[in-house]
């Protein structure tokens, strides 16, 4: 896991002071964040990694007013059963501008270019999937007062372990977190989710890439139990986005995340969580995952070593598919290394089965990503 830096979060396993995004260029869907005993805010417009994705350090906007910073990053997705294949690099833009003391507006920007695909996107009229740019995706001013922060326009929510509410659902309204030891956030407005990639050739003028919007509320509890182990708890109601074409109706859900996370020897982090729906069919799943080591931007030679296991039945999770699929169960094995100062290459690979067919649908990931 990648450890807390100078400029943006990365302790992937204990971090919730900042959001943890994950962009899965394969399945063109993003994000996932965890938890951390020493501040645990909720999100922030940070890149971090989670289970062999992407990351930079949280920024310090204390010693300069205004702060530009991001990462470029090259991705390479197979798919083994089906031959699907996914290459493309992307460049992501952050931005923050102090006010004073107390306020800061922060913002998100992020480029995508196709170098090779071959999935299949049926909402495109050649069937291809295609550049994007999403500027401003998060665009919000945070205020950080002594144990109260908050946060209000538009920006990433990804809560708990990350596992249920995805990057590309963008929160549209006001988020707070209060408490000295145990620490609530809670989080309302409408959350706007995007398919990237979709929207050029569109066989429909108004998809545009966008899914139904919804409303959302969600409440978080991070309690610390000891110093080196936490329990979570996350309550969100909302909808799953389906593609705006798909379907006339997105019905409101309620999805929950608990869990725990703690330190089980020098080196070795481990954390779990259970997820339910109050969907008919399909609604629950469970997530668990070991690290050895910690890879740091900042030190060369550094790395760390993974293991995820994970069930997600298709209406277990909100998110448009965060770091891990819905519908699929099985192992990710995967490995962070530091080959040079604020370079990371990562790879993964996914031992999985779809749940609702039994389908092997094992993935393998390269990937390089350089910190500016």
């Amino acid at each position: 896991m990648i450890k807390k830096n100078e400029n943006f979060v990365s302790k992937t396993k204990k971090t919730v002071s900042a959001l943890t995004i994950l962009l899965c260029l394969g399945s063109h869907h993003a994000l996932a964040t965890s938890s951390d005993s020493e501040n645990n805010d909720t999100t922030q417009s940070s890149i971090s990694t989670f289970n062999g994705e992407n990351h930079t350090n949280k920024m310090d906007a204390s010693k300069e007013r205004l702060q530009i910073h991001g990462f470029y990053m090259m991705t390479n997705d197979h798919t083994q059963q089906d031959g699907l294949k996914d290459w493309g690099n992307q460049i992501v833009l952050m931005a923050s501008m102090k006010l004073n003391e107390h306020y800061t507006v922060e913002t998100t920007s992020e480029f995508h270019h196709c170098l090779s695909s071959n999935l299949p996107f049926s909402n495109s009229a050649d069937g291809k999937l295609h550049d994007w740019s999403y500027p401003f995706f998060d665009l919000y001013l945070k205020g950080d007062f002594k144990n109260v922060t908050f946060q209000t326009g538009q920006f990433s929510y990804i809560p708990a372990y990350g596992v249920s509410h995805g990057l590309y659902q963008s929160l549209c309204g006001g988020m707070v977190t209060f408490g000295n030891v145990v620490k609530t956030t809670i989080a309302a407005g409408t959350t706007k989710p995007y398919w990237p990639g979709t929207s050029s050739n569109s066989t429909l003028s108004y998809a545009d890439g966008t899914m139904k919007k919804s409303l959302f509320r969600a409440i978080d509890i991070v309690i610390p139990v000891s110093k080196t182990t936490n329990i979570r708890a996350l309550y969100d109601r909302g909808a799953v986005p389906v593609p705006i074409e798909s379907s006339a109706t997105n019905p409101e859900l309620n999805f929950s995340e608990y869990g725990f996370d703690t330190t089980l020897a020098k080196n070795v982090h481990f954390e779990a969580a259970k997820l339910h729906s109050t969907a008919s069919t399909a609604n629950d799943g469970s997530y668990a995952s070991v690290t050895f080591k910690e890879a740091q931007p900042q030190k060369p030679k550094s790395f760390d070593i993974f293991i995820t296991y994970h069930n997600l039945e298709s209406n277990s999770i909100m998110g448009n598919n965060v770091p891990l699929d819905s519908n699929q169960k099985g192992i990710r094995y995967g490995i962070h290394y530091v080959p040079t100062k604020n370079v990371i290459t990562t790879l993964w690979y996914d031992n999985v089965k779809e749940i609702s067919t039994n389908k092997n649908n094992n993935k393998i990931r390269a990937q390089l990503q350089v910190l500016f």
